[in-house]
């Protein structure tokens, strides 16, 4: 999604800003690095950047973290991963030479043990209802979904408002505007983005760039349903043709669209 009219405001922006995007990029090389990594990638930045954190975190776990009694111990107590992260740790068995099924089996084996302890757990539960005066209250009652305090969720959180904020340092870099001109923001990251940022400037060019994207959208869905009216059905197909991806991709994050990418 190709911005138009932002160059002069990056301009505007000055030689400042581009100083202090140097001067992140040498105190916090890590955290720009995964950023510079995610601009040669199509779709919002900081969902790429996430993305990357993430699955760092995720083989970091199942190489090294489950073989540490703590770190098992915490992963249980969390109820595991929560689905998102389960389909990430089986994608990395097959796209690593490092983490295969044998680092799945031994999550599953932590988590079916957990599971039949919570089975006895309940019965103990259901069996004292049976006789109320007799009841008592237990601090390992069966609430909450699998999952509902996954360890990477909790993690990503903070360091999802990290890259947020090195994003507003690194905003007067030339190639990561451009990227996000050309791309924006999904709606999550944006806002986000919109309500944490500090610089006016930053503040001022951000606001301009969304809402540009959101307008195209806008614009292109009005487009794309006028063309299945029957009246208009045999015009050729426009830049709208793909407008529901873009829609979903801006909605939810590029995931949102990521199995139908894969077929």
């Amino acid at each position: 999604m190709r911005m138009h009219g932002q160059s002069s405001q990056r301009r505007q922006r000055g030689a400042g800003a581009e100083n202090a995007a140097d001067s992140f990029r040498r105190t916090l090389p890590l955290v720009a690095g995964v950023l510079e990594k995610a601009v040669q990638r199509e779709g919002c930045i900081l969902c790429l950047a996430v993305r990357d954190v993430e699955e760092r975190a995720l083989f970091s776990f199942l190489y090294e973290g489950i073989s540490t009694p703590s770190a098992r111990e915490e992963f249980v107590r969390a109820g595991g991963f929560c689905p998102r992260h389960f389909r990430m740790a089986l994608q990395q068995t097959r796209a690593s030479g490092y983490v295969g099924p044998f680092e799945i089996g031994s999550v599953c084996q932590l988590l079916t043990n957990a599971a039949a302890e919570k089975i006895r757990q309940t019965e103990r539960i259901a069996s004292s209802s049976r006789w109320a005066g007799f009841r008592k209250d237990d601090s390992t009652s069966t609430s909450g979904e699998p999952g509902e305090k996954c360890i990477l969720c909790a993690d990503s959180r903070g360091k999802e408002q990290d890259l947020v904020l090195a994003l507003e340092s690194l905003a007067a870099d030339p190639a990561m505007a451009q990227h996000v001109e050309a791309n924006g923001l999904c709606l999550r990251h944006g806002t986000m983005s919109m309500l944490t940022w500090e610089t006016s400037a930053h503040q001022e060019w951000l606001r301009r760039v969304l809402t540009e994207q959101v307008h195209k959208l806008k614009s292109d869905v009005d487009e794309f349903l006028r063309k299945h009216d029957h009246r208009f059905r045999n015009e050729p197909p426009g830049p709208e043709a793909d407008v529901n991806r873009r829609a979903m991709e801006f909605l939810l994050g590029p995931e949102a669209m990521a199995e139908e990418k894969g077929r």
